[in-house]
Parts: C-alpha cells; structure tokens; sequence
C-alpha cells in the first residue's frame, strides 16, 4: 500500500526538544541502544560500550547498572505493568550470541528468558533486535513475546513461556523480510497488530496475533524504518539515516523533525575513519542517526546511534497532544 506523505516539521528552536544524561555521551564508545519507560517514569537505555544500562529519573538522574554481558538493541515493558522490569533483546557480541533477558532494574536481576531450546536452525545464530510483549511476565497465562531477528536470519518469532510457537519470514506480504529491524504491537483498529520495521525493504508492514499478513506501507519517507512506538492514535518510527515520522491511522506520514542532512560516507554515522572513530558534532533539534524509541507520558524519548549515543525527549510541541 502507498502512503500518503508530508513534509512538515518542528523548527529545530522547539522547546520540545530536550536532551538528557549528557555523562553518557562522554563514554568514547559505540552506543546501540534501545529505550523502555517504566511506569513511575524512569527511563532505561543501554550504556555506551558496556553490557549496563542506565537508569534515567524525570530530574535527570544516571544510574548505571552492570547487566549481564549482552548489547541491549532492544527494550520493553509490559503493558499496563506497574514493576521495574525491562525486556531486553540482545544482539549478541559475537554472531551467536543474541539472547533475551528480563532485568529488573530495581532488584538487579538478570534472568534469561530465550528459548527453551537453543539448538534449532531459527535460534543458532540469531541476532534478536526488537522485542515487543503481548502478556507480560506476571500474566497468569504466563508471557507471550513477538520477537524481530533483524540481525540474524530475519525472522520474527512469537514466544510463548519461552516455546516458539510461530515464526514469519515476510513472504507471505509477497516479499522476505530484509532486516526485521524494529517490533510493536498496536491496537488502533479493532483487532490488535503486529507491525514489524522492515527496514532494508523500506516499508511497515503488519499481522495480524495469527501471524497471517494484513497490509503493508510504502512511502518516500519510509527509507531506514529501525524502531517503532505506539503515541496516542499513531505510530512514531525512528528512521536510521537521520529521520523521524508519524504514521496516522489514515496512512499518512508525516516527517516530525527535519531530515539530517549528512551524507552516509566514510565513518557515518560516526565522523574520522574506521580505525579512529570520532563522535559526530550534534545540533539541538537535528537527529543524526536514530534508533530506539519508547513512549513517555509527555512524548517520547529516542537514542541515537553514535559514539556516546544521544538520549533525547521530544514533547508535545513536536510530537503532538494525545
């Protein structure tokens, strides 16, 4: 399906842009980060360069967490949950090394929640990227998981109290995944969807909790779709190569910020070369290369991918009014 499409932005002077946890960006290392918000507000990204997260309060305060060993690409909550733990996808150091963890922030308790059995074809040499939950982990129906392995075989997989029970390669849509790279689950209609970031054939495309295809959307502002976020009636998706767009209910997408302007040569999304890679300079209100995102009560809050990372919130003024 094709979209309609806006060019519309928030000048870059908006007061609804806000960057915070500064002490990260100081970290000389490669951040490739996921975001979550738990219910009392805090926010939780990957550190920079390190298997931690950081923990974010609303006034601003870091703590860093050690975190098991992983690279956490992507992060979630439960829905409606009240607890302090974060869904954790981990794209693994080495090609085999992807896993899924439920760390709860406030216990410091890693606990794996991958699947029961490790030895098959779909799970050797997975790379999860997204995760996004449909019951959570107190549901005593017990947890079911939709999992994007945009690294690794591009696969999305539904997991049941870790059983996969379904897995979808795309082709249904008339086309494989190609980097399944970001997950969401959104009920803006009647039925709740599965809408997966399928980012190197630059299109969304949803199913329905069958796994059966329902659509899919194309648009010219729909070229690095990396991570999704359910605000209000519509979806905010971060667009790797320096964009971020709202989808409405109609289809129309709609740029949210100006597009970066940087050309993907050399280092980017970095500055130097490859054997001395150097943090970008950044400009309060241009995105550089964005990549996860999550929901907050005032708008939501994306991270970037760079040297350092970026931890930025954006508000109503830029995001809109729910």
């Amino acid at each position: 399906m094709s979209a309609l499409h806006t060019t519309s932005t928030t000048d870059a002077s908006s007061n609804g842009w806000r960057e915070i946890a500064p002490e990260l960006t100081q970290i000389a290392e490669w951040s490739h980060s996921g975001a979550a918000v738990l219910a009392d507000g805090r926010i939780v990204v990957s550190t920079p360069g390190s298997a931690h997260v950081s923990v974010i309060t609303p006034d601003g305060s870091v703590t860093t967490l050690p975190c098991g060993a992983g690279i956490y690409h992507g992060m979630a909550t439960d829905p409606g949950a009240s607890s302090s733990a974060v869904w954790l996808a981990d794209i693994g150091v080495e090609a085999d090394g992807g896993g899924l963890f439920l760390f709860d922030v406030d216990a410091k308790e890693l606990t794996d929640v991958g699947p029961d059995d490790r030895t098959t074809a779909h799970v050797v040499g997975w790379r999860p990227t997204a995760l996004a939950v449909e019951r959570g982990i107190t549901d005593p129906a017990g947890s079911v998981l939709w999992v994007a392995d945009g690294y690794g075989h591009s696969l999305v997989h539904r997991l049941e109290d870790g059983r996969i029970t379904l897995t979808i390669d795309g082709s249904a849509s008339g086309q494989a995944f190609d980097c399944p790279h970001g997950i969401a689950l959104e009920d803006r209609g009647d039925e709740t969807l599965v809408v997966v970031a399928d980012r190197s054939n630059e299109r969304l495309v949803w199913f329905d909790l069958t796994g059966a295809y329902v659509r899919e959307l194309r648009s010219p502002l729909i070229t690095s779709p990396s991570s999704i976020t359910v605000y209000d009636n519509r979806l905010i998706v971060t667009e790797l190569f320096g964009g971020l767009i709202a989808v409405a209910s109609d289809d129309t997408v709609t740029d949210l910020l100006n597009r970066s302007p940087r050309e993907r040569v050399g280092a980017w999304p970095n500055e130097g070369d490859s054997d001395n890679l150097l943090r970008p300079a950044v400009i309060p209100g241009q995105i550089n290369s964005p990549h996860g995102i999550a929901t907050t009560k005032d708008g939501v809050v994306l991270t970037e991918w760079i040297i350092g990372g970026r931890t930025i919130l954006l508000g109503h003024d830029i995001v809109g009014t729910p």
